[in-house]
Formats: C-alpha cells, structure tokens, sequence
C-alpha cells in the first residue's frame, strides 16, 4: 500500500502519485531586483536569493520592502509555493516556501507554484525536506544554476486527501514554531551574555591593562596534526579548529598540547574556543593562549569574546593588532566571580541549545516517517 509509516489515527486511504504539473500551475514572478528594495516603501516583496536565506517552508511575515509596483510586477496569491529559479548551488535553489499573503510583490527568477486543490504547505514540505535531491537532479547550469519550470513538472509527489495535508502540515508548522521560539530564546540569552560581562565589570574596581599583559600565546607548530586522515574514535585525541566546526577529527598522533586548560586562537578570523582537553590542531594559524600570572584564563577567555572582534582582510590579528589592546582586568576573586556567572549562562544556552536540537531531529524524524 502506498502510505507512509506514521500517520493519524483516523486516516487509512492510500496515497496517488503524482506529477508536480497535476497539482499546482505554474508562473514566474517579474521585474524586481535588490535596487528597488526600500525599508521605507509601501509594499511588502520577496526576492529569489531571499528565499534560500531568509525564509522556510512556510511565510507568514515578509522582511522587505519596495516602492515599485508598476508595470508587470507579479502579486502573490495565499497559498502561492514560491521556488528560486536560480542560484549558486543546485541544493541551495531546491527549497520551497508556501507564501500564506496576497499581494505580495514577487521578484524575477521565482518559480510560482499555484496549488490546485491541495495545501500548499504540504507540497512546500515535501518539496524541501523528502523531494530535495530529486529537484537538485533537474537542475541545469554551472557557475549559476537554475531551475525551470519544464523540468519541475516532471518531479513526482505522494499526495494523501486534502485533510490529511491539512493535519500534518498544521503538525508540522507548530513544531517549526516551536524551534524558531528556542532559535530566538537561544539568541536572547547570548545577548544578554554579551552585556553582562560589562555590566559585571563596571560593579568592580579594575585596572587598564593590554592584553598582552594578562595572555600569553605559543605558536602550535609541535602540535599540528600530519595528517587530516582522521579516525572516528572520540577517546583518541580530537583535532581542533577555533572556527564553528570545533573537533574535525580524532587521530593518534603524539605531541599533542597535554598542558591543561587554554584558549585556540585563529590568528586570521580571529575566531576562538576554550579548551580544558588534550589536543591537537589543522592550521599553522592558530595560537595558543594562555593566563600570565595570577588571572583566570576564563575570565580572560570571555573579556575576549566581549571585545567581539572582527576580521576585516585575511592577515595575522594577535601580535599587531589584538595583544595591543587595553582591556579591564578586576582582581582574581572578581575574574573568578564574573567566571562563575557566566558559566550559568553559558550552561543554560547549552541547554537550550540541546532542547533546539532535539526539536529538530524531532522534525527530521517526522518528514521521514510521514512521508511516503
């Protein structure tokens, strides 16, 4: 029987196949580009490369705004299915967004899918989540992809009655909801983390010193690793990158850094991450940070992170730039107790970040199971 393993209860009819051409109509939208944006004009409009960016499986909110909406400008209908006809990669382009607003001005280089009978949430679900790769394939081009509507036709869906649409893309859009709540608390608490190192700092007596004064860094030339053929072992020794990745790999190489807690560093980005593990490092750019004297590297480590410090041009930051500047340095029992506090928040953000997590895999779990 052609239905999905998880459904609800009160559904038991087999799901069609169908082609995309026998369920939505198909248009493009015109005209606008990102010059005729206007945070001031009077018309909501949405842009191809905003689709891939800005938005998901479901509008309720437009971001931008426009005074243009003359000549053949394209207004959106409730329910329209709006698909980038062009883009960077193939997976980038191969997402669907249903537009739940009339009169929405839509840019050139979308694909407008008008839904015939059926909820367009459903299908824009469908199409990004389990009809990814398939649309991925129909794409043409190199440098620049596109996708056009010929070749969208042909993508074939698994459609259940119009209720059951309605049921699980109403599950669906409450559980997406619910994550981008946890997206936006999980900011919240990162902003307020940023603000309250200085508030904390402004409590205490501190003194001016450079940043050179409190840290000093080691060149991890004895600790890069020889070769990026990484194991799949997390009790061997992780190789690390001060940049979002964190741990690409675990080798079994010595000579790593075995000398307690430290701070990685990349002297380009200047990106950087706490460490209190044995490890060892993929770039010749990183340094390693230490505390001079009587200070706490956390402490230090998250005055650093308050400075949110920016690159600007790919060149060396920490000697001629970042060591030079003044920071304010309280007392050991202060650096301690500001390190405590911030440790709570940290511990919350983790938190809810692994709640963010799980809400996802929630979602993947459910586009997987209810999904033929």
């Amino acid at each position: 029987m052609n239905a999905p393993k998880l459904r609800f209860k009160e559904f038991n009819d087999e799901w069609s196949t169908e082609n995309l051409s026998k369920v939505v109509t198909f248009s493009k939208g015109n005209s606008l580009s990102k010059s005729d944006l206007d945070e001031s004009g009077p018309y909501p409009c949405i842009l191809y490369g905003e689709l891939y960016t800005k938005y998901h499986e479901v509008i309720r909110k437009v971001f931008s705004k426009t005074n243009h909406n003359s000549g053949n400008v394209v207004k959106s209908k409730y329910g329209d299915i709006l698909i980038p006809a062009s883009g960077e990669t193939p997976i980038d382009i191969s997402t669907a967004s249903c537009l739940l607003l009339d009169n929405v001005l839509l840019g050139g280089d979308i694909n407008i899918l008008s839904p015939k009978n059926c909820d367009g949430r459903f299908i824009s679900y469908v199409i990004s989540n389990n009809k990814r790769k398939s649309i991925a394939r129909v794409a043409q081009g190199h440098s620049i992809v596109h996708l056009y509507s010929e070749n969208l036709k042909k993508i074939k869906l698994d459609i259940p009655s119009l209720k059951e649409q309605n049921k699980i893309a109403d599950m669906l859009e409450l559980l997406d909801k619910k994550i981008e709540l946890q997206i936006k608390k999980i900011e919240a608490l990162k902003l307020f983390k940023k603000g309250l190192i200085s508030k904390l700092l402004n409590e205490y007596d501190y003194e001016i010193m450079k940043i050179k004064d409190v840290l000093k860094f080691e060149q991890p030339t004895k600790y890069i690793v020889n070769s990026d053929d990484y194991i799949n072992d997390s009790k061997a020794i992780p190789v690390l990158t001060a940049n979002k990745a964190f741990i690409l790999g675990y080798c079994n190489e010595n000579n790593f850094y075995d000398k307690g807690d430290s701070i990685i560093f990349d002297d380009f980005t200047m990106d950087m991450k706490y460490t209190n593990f044995n490890y060892k490092v993929k770039s010749s750019a990183i340094k390693v940070l230490t505390a001079k004297g009587n200070n706490d590297l956390r402490f230090l480590y998250e005055l650093l992170l308050s400075l949110n410090l920016k690159s600007e041009e790919h060149k060396r930051h920490y000697i001629s730039i970042v060591q030079e500047l003044d920071v304010k340095i309280p007392s050991i029992e202060v650096q301690k107790s500001i390190s405590s506090k911030l440790e709570l928040v940290d511990n919350k953000i983790l938190f809810e970040e692994k709640f963010l997590n799980n809400l996802t895999k929630l979602k993947k779990g459910f586009m997987q199971s209810m999904f033929v």
